[in-house]
């Protein structure tokens, strides 16, 4: 076989590149057919024309006049049609004697064999590639790759349409006027955000409950169990995003109850896994802590933490009545006497050895459950002294000439700008043209009596409406019908959108300039290089998560009361191990698939 030929299908999945190489393979070592021409002209003689000839067309079938095996590839569906009919028995018809079986088994052979030989032979014709509009998580992505600016504008667009199950078909992802006024306004906030950084927004209240806890009435003690916490129903596991950089105020409000005499609860504080504060709350008269609030301040990075809050040895500092592990040694409280009857001496037994194992409650001592209490809040107060000034990772994609004041610049610096910019937006080299157009721009804004930075900001808004940026389009050369190759910096996006849902990085768009890609053995290291990235991730959340489904976790709501085990925290641990599996699954196929390739043609 020549080349292998990618349909437009194989943009959305791996599998099919494995399915046809696989089938690919299978038609190249098959083995000759064991009918011949002569048979199955003399087995449609015997058993098929006399109902199927030019007087008596049954079927609109006449056989008579394929007289020659070169009649074959001109009467495909004919013949099809005879094949399908055979191998069901449905003809001959009831009544008319059946064909030697063996024979019968050589003529279908004959003719499957010919159908695949006209298959390899065919000339391929994939159809024209449809303009891909970048879908919203496309372009967050695109946009932060180009710019440095992570401010997800794409989360306020209007929810993208599918088609098969998946977000990223192009001949589903219209543009309505709504959109279109998002990508205005989008551009703007986008562009002064990498220029002049993102203005000091006010400290704001950002407040977290949990879907549905249920009060314990369980007085169980346990021995063995997560001592952090982390897994059990009391504890709150929250996804918050943060936009600016700068030191927010992390605080947890507890409701319920604790036994009363317990010792203080230990509430741990986690960011992304990470625990990074103990807070102690301790237990009012009567062990009511609803209401019992304590805060902290920390230092957090723009981005989607995952924060958690939960109760370290829960099982621990409980009364010694409850026999659990290191029970408290503080004062026991009295027992309770009701207004004008007569006091009675109740006895608090010592604390025991601890147990090695769960102790079943006896007596009538302990009245309370044991954790009948939970995170009812996690709030995120802020930001307080935020930094906004533009990032560096900004500052770096910008500004590739070095100039980064408001003093006035020379246009071969603009120039250099735009055309850094626009090479990497629109995912191919800039036009002379194109350059000219943007760096006018700045010369505008400069004109005006703006300063350079404004013009800059111009520039870049301009880029990103440009239909370059918002759609992935593959033009055939003109006045061309054949089926043509991918360009070099096509081929590159492809395998970026296909692997990371981002744009091409430097390194391949360089080696989509040398002319690299069509280099099976260069094509399999970029291929290698880009699922070791972190962005690689987004093989297995975009396509993964779509094609398996696993996106719906986000909002699959079990009934609380009937399945309390399955808290956030499953729900996020799911996801997690899903994603990873997905990424090491999909990163070994995608390595088989798409380096086995030495042609990719449109």
């Amino acid at each position: 076989m020549a080349g292998i030929y990618t349909l437009n299908v194989m943009a959305a999945s791996p599998f099919n590149v494995v399915v046809f190489l696989a089938a690919s393979a299978t038609l190249a070592t098959a083995q000759a057919p064991s009918g011949t021409w002569k048979e199955v002209q003399s087995f449609t003689t015997r058993n098929c024309s006399g109902c199927h000839n030019s007087k008596v067309t049954s079927g609109k079938l006449d056989l008579q006049r394929l007289a020659s095996a070169s009649d074959f590839s001109e009467d495909r569906d004919a013949w099809e049609k005879v094949v399908h009919k055979v191998k069901t028995g449905e003809m001959p018809p009831p009544g008319v004697p059946k064909p030697d079986p063996a024979v019968t088994a050589k003529v279908i052979d004959w003719l499957q064999h010919q159908f695949d030989r006209a298959d390899r032979n065919a000339k391929p014709n994939p159809g024209l590639v449809v303009a891909r509009r970048l879908n919203r998580t496309e372009y967050n992505n695109t946009v932060r790759d180009l710019l440095g600016v992570d401010l997800r504008p794409a989360d306020s667009f209007p929810p993208d349409d599918t088609g098969y199950g998946f977000d990223n078909i192009g001949a589903v992802l219209s543009m309505s006027p709504a959109l279109t006024e998002r990508y205005l306004s989008a551009a703007e906030k986008v562009a002064r955000a990498a220029v002049f950084g993102i203005p000091a927004p006010k400290p704001a209240l950002v407040k977290h409950e949990p879907w549905y806890v249920d009060f314990s009435t369980s007085r169980e003690v346990k021995f063995d169990y997560d001592k952090t916490g982390m897994s059990l129903p009391s504890a709150l596991h929250v996804m918050h995003r943060i936009t600016v950089e700068g030191d927010y105020d992390i605080a947890g409000l507890l409701r319920g109850t604790r036994p009363d005499g317990s010792d203080p609860l230990q509430v741990a504080f986690w960011v992304n896994g990470k625990q990074v504060n103990t807070l102690e709350y301790p237990i009012p008269p009567g062990g009511e802590v609803s209401g019992v609030r304590r805060q902290f301040r920390i230092h957090l990075t723009p981005g989607e933490h995952w924060m958690s809050a939960s109760f370290l040895n829960v099982y621990e500092g409980l009364p010694p009545a409850y026999k659990g592990p290191n029970p408290s040694k503080r004062p026991q409280p009295q027992p309770r006497v009701r207004p004008g009857a007569a006091p009675t001496n109740v006895e608090v037994p010592e604390a025991p050895p601890a147990p090695r194992g769960p102790s079943p409650i006896t007596g009538g001592l302990p009245r309370q459950a044991s954790t009948a209490f939970f995170i009812s809040n996690l709030e995120v107060i802020g930001p307080f002294d935020a930094k906004t000034d533009p990032s560096p990772a900004s500052a770096a994609k910008v500004f590739t000439c070095g100039h980064k004041t408001e003093a006035a610049h020379i246009p071969s610096c603009a120039r250099k700008i735009v055309a850094n910019l626009a090479r990497r937006a629109f995912r191919r080299p800039a036009t002379p043209a194109e350059v000219t157009q943007l760096a006018s721009f700045v010369a505008l804004a400069q004109k005006n009596g703006d300063s350079f930075n404004e013009g800059v900001v111009l520039a870049i808004q301009k880029m990103l409406i440009s239909p370059h940026f918002l759609f992935r389009i593959e033009q055939p050369p003109r006045g061309s019908v054949e089926v043509t190759r991918v360009s070099q910096h096509e081929l590159a996006s492809r395998l970026s959108y296909f692997l990371w849902s981002s744009m091409p990085d430097d390194e391949l768009l360089s080696a989509a300039d040398r002319g690299d890609l069509r280099n099976p053995q260069k094509l399999a290291v970029q291929v290698r290089r880009m699922l070791s990235d972190d962005r690689a991730k987004s093989l297995a959340e975009n396509f993964g998560g779509q094609w398996l489904q696993f996106r719906a976790l986000e909002s699959h709501e079990p009934d609380r009361k009937k399945y309390q085990d399955y808290t956030e925290y499953t729900r996020l641990s799911l996801q997690k191990e899903l994603s990873s599996l997905s990424t090491i699954s999909f990163g070994k196929t995608a390595v088989f698939s798409i380096s086995s390739m030495p042609n990719i043609r449109s």
